[in-house]
């Protein structure tokens, strides 16, 4: 079992534990990684939408 960001023994003072949730997160919030490059590739890159 993995040990929570705080709790004693867990490895790296729990911070791998704690990126991983707050990566999640950020995928979630911020849109799907497919949504995210199609934007990327329209308004940064000037390519043409993908239908």
């Amino acid at each position: 079992a993995q040990l929570r960001s705080g709790e004693d023994g867990a490895p790296i003072g729990g911070r791998f534990e704690r990126s991983y949730r707050y990566t999640v997160v950020d995928t979630i919030g911020g849109g799907t990684s497919e949504i995210q490059k199609n934007i990327i590739a329209r308004r940064g890159l000037g390519l043409p939408r993908n239908f």
